[in-house]
């Protein structure tokens, strides 16, 4: 933060900086706000101030005030001080869309949607930005965060990199943390089969899959429904062809203690005859702490709607599987 010093006619000198407030400290104090001031003492037309909110700081807006002192004059100004608390969701976004390749702003239907839909239901959320092909958020990077909502949208070849896989499962040994996990070509990307997870311990251990298959439902309209005995009981929904995004999904073979969420007609083992199988899937118990949650989607989440091309549905399913 700026902090312009306007010397009146005939001042010269230096200007000792310094912030007052109830709330303020000198020095670092998980209860208090400590500051730094550079440079200080003042000896041009401005420094800037630092703020270092400790963790113990109770949200609320706060008066401070900016005292300037020279040999002969004392100043003051007011400073607000708004402490908000932390965001508990990081949303990760990585769909190889423009905002991903070149740093534009500009914002793909996968990045509009979701940041919408979390904003409606009042979630706070910070977002990564996947570089295309890179690699997502390191552990470091998410540990901090009681829930990881991660999408992939359109992206078919590089959902998730070996390094994701292995900072998501560090993530989530920590304990008590939930991943939600919209990527319906990441069985596809990873080789997997209907028996089989391709030696993925990711795939088998924290989403809870003996395997997964594409099943014929790419490029396809088909009926969605909510399990009984589940958060998404009696749903009942309609994945439209290629609108707006490429239609991909992916059906899941789940494993024992794995909860199936959303089920459709389809024939992954190519038997000849449709059967209903897990299109989204939901684990509790995971990680070495056995106490974290991955809820995993495989249909194109931006591409479900019920009567009409509305989010409401959208945002029902996601609040249920936030909820799970």
């Amino acid at each position: 933060m700026a902090v312009g010093v306007s010397r009146n006619t005939g001042t010269v000198g230096s200007v000792n900086l310094t912030l007052l407030g109830s709330v303020v400290s000198s020095t670092p104090d998980p209860a208090k706000v400590s500051y730094s001031f550079s440079p200080n003492p003042e000896t041009g037309s401005g420094s800037t101030l630092t703020l270092n909110v400790g963790a113990n700081v109770p949200t609320g807006v706060y008066a401070l005030t900016v005292q300037g002192q020279s040999s002969s004059d004392t100043e003051a100004a007011p400073l607000s001080l708004t402490v908000t608390a932390p965001h508990t969701v990081l949303l990760v976004d990585d769909d190889y869309s423009t905002n991903n390749s070149s740093g534009s702003t500009d914002l793909s239907v996968s990045d509009s949607l979701f940041r919408n839909l979390l904003t409606a239901a009042g979630v706070g959320y910070d977002v990564f930005v996947v570089p295309t092909h890179g690699n997502g958020p390191t552990f470091d990077q998410m540990k901090g965060y009681a829930r990881v909502v991660w999408y992939t949208g359109n992206e078919f070849n590089r959902t998730l990199t070996g390094a994701d896989e292995l900072s998501l499962q560090a993530y989530l040994d920590q304990g008590n943390r939930e991943l939600l996990l919209f990527s319906p070509e990441y069985p596809y990307d990873i080789g997997a089969s209907w028996t089989s997870t391709n030696s993925k311990a990711f795939f088998a251990n924290y989403l809870g899959a003996v395997g997964g298959k594409e099943g014929g439902l790419n490029h396809k309209s088909f009926p969605v429904a909510g399990v009984t005995g589940t958060v998404t009981a009696g749903d009942a929904y309609t994945v439209q062809k290629d609108t707006p995004l490429f239609t991909y999904t992916s059906a899941i073979n789940p494993a024992s203690g794995t909860d199936t969420l959303l089920t459709t007609p389809a024939d992954p083992t190519y038997s000849g005859t449709d059967s209903l199988v897990a299109v989204a899937t939901g684990r509790k118990g995971v990680g070495t702490a056995s106490s974290s949650k991955v809820v995993y989607v495989g249909i194109t989440f931006e591409n479900l709607f019920e009567t009409g091309s509305t989010n409401a549905n959208k945002a029902q399913l996601l609040n249920q599987l936030l909820s799970y």
